[in-house]
């Protein structure tokens, strides 16, 4: 046993032992061949080598550290509640259970963090590492836990890294997880102690994959080799305001009465991405596009934290008064939109007191994240919280002017800032980078060898400076400034109201993140809070800025005062689901100009109206309903026209009349919207996708196009093959509520320039909407008979629309044995893309779910231990516990488990007890 601890009468993981399915029985099968036919990775595997690394749940551990008894107990999904009677205790016990269940997910979460991949899996990983250490997340964090954090929340991450510690202690890799078994036959890695900066470092992940537009700039920017501003424009329509409600509509902004009447043209001026940010990327367009095609490519290639590397991250979440609930409390939901991993992003626990009192401060449950000491989204005995990404812009990219040693500001060389770094290289050399900074931050070109010849050769006009040693992309991002987020995390958990609450969330600094809550005295509301900069009069954030400007530096932050929030409404009910937060003409700053677009939030509000305005009371079953609705609006926009077309050819025509009496729902045993879903991909295909510059399209994509910025007539013999360049999942057009609003301007234009899509093989070139309308359903009826059949009986958008959980790391990129062994799936989804259930896929790339509903949770306010609860996966990140993906197929039902808080409901719903001994 490990120094530390000691075991007694106890068991691994006691469901697991008791029930084995029929991949566990698969795998021993798998294994046997495995040692015949010699595979490395499984030469030397047993089953005692998978069992190894299951927990222990039950009995009694000895843990040194502790200064009294702390019970776990897990419930028959093996979701832990801890109870513990000091701070403390409570943490480290918190570190010890999340590592048993999830070591070798933090492990890797803290290698990505600190640029340290290639330490673990060799020199595919240099290039990503070389990238995360120009970020330097780990450097922050650091100076975060060495100058900005509380002494409380020091103490309780230190808790939490003993917690971890003693786990670990005299335990190799392969009991630890069966991930280190298949390393060890590479590299011999062995995981190091933990450390609180690990635990720091993480929420810089995070909110880089929730950074607001980031992708937007870059995006915007390389449209410009094959796009004028007009139809760049049309491809970033302006907000619904009018349509679709915004998240505030009766809230508050202390302080702001006088800044609002000072600033209301300025408000005006920066609502559109027009104005000087605009003009600038106009003149020096050429550096730029070249610049970020490169740089887009690096950020595709970065392993993801939470999200799709920032796209289509979504949520949603709401809140609905006692007055208009079955049970007079409110009623809170919440469901983020991220990727789709295994083992989940989140881990599902409770943290309890045995008495809450100012030596043991907390009694708490909800997701958590592995390798976090706290709860982030969850509920305590007196109030509830839910999250949303807000979307607010808090990056900014400027192209730099090289010169020598530094970098040309206002007409001056500065020099640099330089750090080296060290990248060390399981079964290879290490390797070292200088990474160099602006007084903007760090440049990200640098990391790409082709940035620096192409910087050098980038053309721009006589509005830039010289060329010299050419142009670089640097970063300003303020999570790159210490914070004390961490510190928001805790003053959270132990809120009591909506006041300390509120002041709770104003140390959250980034990612900024919608926060709604509800409490058991009846009380609703909403807080955006984040560090969120301001800009210059003219600059919106929405294009790249000249950095050699000082006018385009931030000037400044939005003071915590005067962020939007809402207490109470009279509408009785409070939706956040990625939309606008505020109507810019009441409000004095520019939050971003890249809003989700509304389609889900006003979706959701209309289901909420539908029930209470005869005077219907919602109850905790509707909220779970809610989140299940799969109508698809941009359906209700097409179909009926759709079906006004006149189709000739029979098999096109017995396709087209599966939209006859469709309802718009995207269930997964739905043909009508198997078919629609891929006529809708075929016109973004033929009236967007096909005239975007390659840097967007789907690698593999080839055209025949004309050069970028040929003026000449058109001419088929100057066309050149064009391939695409990026990723399926990050590719445009996905096909999101952006989208929607691009086809609605122009839905009732016949002649619109859009509509124009060139003659292909056998197909005329289209010139109308309804012509190329018709060849869009021609190609989907064509595309459905490859995938799924010529019959149309059989068709389904579960087929098309699938789910697979992959192991992160060797599950991506491993031996297809041991793919087998770490992944799951498929299973086959209702839902789609910006729908209330928004199992979103890309339409550029294919139909299967790029992001999902993470977790789902409805939290019943009148009594806590009638709040339900899912989780992607399960509690375990170990491939053959019982508790991997239990939770999976009750997820794509859309079922909810008993979530119990009380000591009474825990002790009843209680399998397994650990206990934990000083």
């Amino acid at each position: 046993m490990p120094p530390n601890t000691t075991a007694s009468s106890g068991q691994q993981s006691g469901r697991s032992g008791r029930k084995k399915g029929r991949r566990a029985r698969l795998f021993v099968i798998v294994l046997v061949l495995a040692v015949i036919g010699g595979i490395g990775y499984g030469a030397f595997w047993t089953v005692s080598t998978v069992r190894a690394s299951l927990p222990q749940t039950t009995g009694t551990l000895t843990l040194q550290g502790l200064s009294g008894k702390v019970e776990v107990k897990r419930d028959s999904y093996g979701i832990p509640q801890i109870y513990a009677s000091s701070d403390a205790d409570l943490f480290m016990a918190q570190g010890y259970v999340q590592a048993q269940d999830r070591f070798y997910e933090m492990d890797v979460r803290r290698h990505m963090t600190a640029g340290r991949l290639s330490e673990m899996f060799g020199k595919s990983q240099v290039k990503n590492d070389e990238f995360l250490r120009t970020l330097g997340w780990d450097r922050v964090a650091k100076q975060e836990y060495d100058t900005k954090l509380s002494a409380s929340t020091k103490a309780y991450l230190q808790a939490y890294a003993k917690g971890v510690n003693a786990y670990l202690a005299g335990k190799d890799g392969k009991e630890i997880s069966l991930e280190y078994a298949a390393l060890g036959f590479e590299n011999n890695y062995k995981p190091a102690k933990w450390t609180p900066v690990d635990s720091v470092a993480w929420l810089k992940a995070m909110a880089w994959d929730l950074r607001g537009n980031m992708q937007d700039e870059i995006d915007r920017s390389l449209m410009t080799s094959r796009l004028g501003p007009q139809q760049i424009a049309d491809l970033y329509p302006d907000y619904p305001y009018s349509r679709n409600e915004t998240i505030v509509q009766e809230g508050e902004y202390d302080s702001l009465t006088q800044a609002f009447e000072q600033s209301a043209s300025t408000s005006s001026s920066t609502a559109s991405t027009s104005g000087s940010s605009a003009s600038t990327s106009t003149s020096t367009s050429s550096a730029l596009t070249s610049q970020l095609a490169s740089l887009s490519g690096a950020l595709e290639d970065l392993p993801t934290a939470v999200g799709v590397n920032g796209n289509g991250i979504g949520s949603n979440a709401w809140v609905v008064s006692g007055a208009h609930t079955i049970t007079g409390k409110p009623l809170l939901a919440n469901d983020p939109h991220l990727s789709a991993t295994l083992p989940s992003v989140w881990y599902q626990m409770g943290l309890h007191c045995t008495t809450v009192s100012s030596k043991c401060q907390y009694d708490v449950s909800g997701y958590t994240f592995a390798g976090m000491p706290g709860v982030i989204i969850g509920h305590n005995a007196n109030i509830s919280w839910g999250m949303t990404n807000s979307g607010v812009d808090t990056t900014d990219l400027y192209l730099e002017k090289l010169s020598g040693d530094g970098y040309l500001y206002d007409n001056k060389t500065v020099p640099f800032t330089t750090r080296t770094e060290t990248i060390k290289v399981a079964g290879g050399s290490s390797r070292k980078i200088v990474v160099r900074g602006t007084n903007n931050g760090p440049l990200l070109s640098d990391r790409d060898d082709e940035l620096v010849t192409v910087g050098k050769k980038a053309t721009v006009d006589t509005a830039a400076p010289d060329r010299g040693d050419g142009y670089g992309v640097a970063l300003r991002w303020t999570a790159l400034t210490p914070g004390n987020t961490m510190d928001a995390v805790f003053e959270i958990d132990k809120a009591t109201n909506w006041t300390s609450f509120r002041a709770a969330s104003a140390d959250f600094e980034v990612p900024s993140q919608n926060l709604v809550y509800a409490d058991t005295q009846g009380n609703i509301g909403y807080q955006l809070p984040g560090k969120i900069p301001t800009r210059a009069q003219g600059d919106d954030g929405a294009l790249p800025v000249p950095g050699w400007d000082s006018k385009y530096r931030w000037t400044g932050y939005i003071k915590q005062a005067e962020l939007p929030y809402e207490l109470n409404p009279k509408s009785g009910y409070i939706v956040t689901a990625n939309q606008a937060v505020i109507d810019p003409d009441k409000y004095p700053y520019t939050l971003t100009t890249d809003w989700g677009y509304g389609a889900r939030s006003q979706r959701i509000i209309d289901l909420i109206k539908s029930k209470i305005d005869d005077g219907g009371k919602i109850s905790p079953d509707d909220m779970r309903q809610m989140q299940l609705d799969n109508s698809s609006e941009i359906a209700k926009l097409l179909v009926p026209k759709l079906l006004k077309i006149d189709i000739s050819d029979p098999s096109v025509r017995e396709a087209q009349k599966l939209l006859e009496g469709w309802d718009y729902t995207q269930d997964s045993d739905s043909a009508a919207a198997a078919y629609f879903n891929a006529v809708w991909r075929n016109i973004l295909l033929l009236a967007f996708g096909d005239k975007l510059p390659k840097e967007l399209r789907v690698k593999g994509q080839c055209l025949s196009v004309e050069p970028a910025n040929d003026t000449g007539p058109a001419d088929e013999d100057r066309k050149v093959r064009e391939c695409g360049e990026r990723d399926a999942d990050e590719a445009q057009p996905d096909g999101g509520d952006r989208w929607f609003e691009v086809v609605r301007n122009i839905i009732n234009d016949q002649n619109n320039a859009w509509w124009q899509s060139p003659k292909s093989g056998t197909d005329n070139a289209t010139t109308t909407r309804d012509q190329l309308f018709a060849r869009a359903m021609k190609d989907a009826r064509w595309e459905l008979t490859a995938k799924l059949g010529k019959d149309i009986d059989t068709w389904s958008w579960g087929r098309l629309h699938r789910l697979f959980l992959n192991n992160q790391t060797l599950g991506t990129d491993g031996p297809a044995v041991i793919k087998y062994m770490l992944n799951r799936g498929p299973w086959e989804l209702d839902g789609g893309q910006a729908t209330v259930n928004a199992t979103g896929w890309n339409a550029a790339g294919g139909y299967s779910a790029v992001w999902v509903p993470s977790m789902r949770m409805v939290v019943d306010l009148s009594d806590l231990d009638n709040s339900k609860w899912i989780n992607l996966s399960g509690a375990s990140g170990h491939a053959y516990s019982a508790h991997y993906t239990d939770q999976t197929g009750l997820w794509v039902k859309g079922e909810l488990l008993s979530w119990s808080f009380s000591k009474k409901a825990v002790d009843e719903s209680t399998s397994d007890t650990l206990t934990l001994e000083p």
